[in-house]
Formats: structure tokens, C-alpha cells, sequence
């Protein structure tokens, strides 16, 4: 990920005026296969964070976006999706964890049962059920800060795995957090 990040490949499909290089899904699909060509994992990891990426460039929530952005594109920001929660099954796109307000601030909280690169990310984007929603088909996407500006967030390391044919800590773990902010 380090030589990644240098090469300047954590921006490919990052907008140019954000300082990534504006590339599409031909290229990042190109990108993709030959790092899965070479390791699995690393390629996974690039997926996590090239689609959180985008997720943070497209919103419209996020203040400080486009210093987030620079970062990433620059290589100084990981980013990854905490999806998966524990109690949805298969079904990771359904949230179980709810936003709820309190005192015009909306909080939640999850646990997250799969989040890849979590020990090793600067930032996820996860999903929460709306305040008030009939079903976890109705969420939105939270960004969230990690790299101790959320000291809620905890990490555990969920064992040891083969990856790349090397024995290492995986990169999928649990992450478990609680996150208080004010919605625009």
C-alpha cells in the first residue's frame, strides 16, 4: 500500500482539481487486476479504499472535503468502508446499527464485524439506518475519522491469516465506535 500511495495511485479516480488523476473504471479495473495478479489482499485493500474514496467525493455532508481528498490523492489518507455489522447476516448493505438525535447532534452506534484495513485506515465510511427508518434499506453513509480524532473507535485484531504467502496480522477486523455529529 506504501509504494501505492507514493505512485500516487490512492487518487486514480480522485477529480484532478482534488489532485487525484480523474482516471475512470477502465483504468481502475486495469489497476486492480494486476495488483490481484500479485497479491489478493493489497488489491482488496485498494478496492476498500478507492470506493470509500469516491463515496467522500461525492457527498455533500463533509466541510472539510476537499482537504480530505488532497490527502488521500497525495497518499497521506487510507480510507475504507465499514459496512458489515454484526446481525445482518449476509446481507452487509442492510445496516443494523440507527441514527438517533439527541439534543441536535445525530448519534450512532455499531459494531462492525468487517471492515478491511481497519487496524491500518485513517478514515471509514459506514452506513447507519435514518433516524425514524421502516428498514435498514433506508440509510445514509457516515464518514468517519479515525487516527484518534474519534477516540470511541476501537479496533481488535480478529487473528491471523495467510496472505500473499506470508503469515500476517489480516487486514479485516472488528470496529466498533460511536459517533456523535450535527446532519446540514
Amino acid at each position: 500500500m506504501k509504494a501505492l500511495a507514493e505512485a500516487g495511485f490512492y487518487g486514480l479516480c480522485l477529480p484532478v482539481d482534488a489532485g487525484g488523476r480523474g482516471e475512470g473504471m477502465r483504468a481502475f479495473a486495469g489497476v486492480v487486476d494486476e495488483l490481484a495478479g500479485a497479491c489478493a489482499s493489497t488489491a482488496m485493500v485498494y478496492v476498500m479504499h478507492v470506493t470509500a474514496a469516491q463515496a467522500i467525493a461525492t457527498s455533500s455532508m463533509l466541510g472539510d472535503r476537499g482537504s480530505i481528498l488532497k490527502r488521500i490523492a497525495s497518499g497521506r489518507h487510507l480510507t475504507t468502508l465499514a459496512f458489515s455489522e454484526t446481525g445482518s447476516r449476509s446481507q452487509f448493505w442492510a445496516p443494523v446499527s440507527r441514527m438517533e438525535e439527541n439534543n441536535g447532534h445525530y448519534v450512532t452506534s455499531a459494531s462492525k464485524s468487517w471492515v478491511t484495513a481497519a487496524a491500518h485506515a485513517d478514515s471509514y465510511v459506514s452506513t447507519a439506518q435514518r433516524p425514524g427508518a421502516g428498514s435498514p434499506l433506508e440509510c445514509i453513509l457516515v464518514w468517519l475519522m479515525c487516527a484518534g480524532d474519534l477516540p470511541t473507535i476501537q479496533i481488535s485484531m480478529a487473528g491471523w491469516k495467510l496472505q500473499c504467502g506470508v503469515a500476517r496480522r489480516h487486514f479485516t477486523t472488528l470496529a466498533e465506535f460511536q459517533l456523535r455529529f450535527r446532519m446540514r
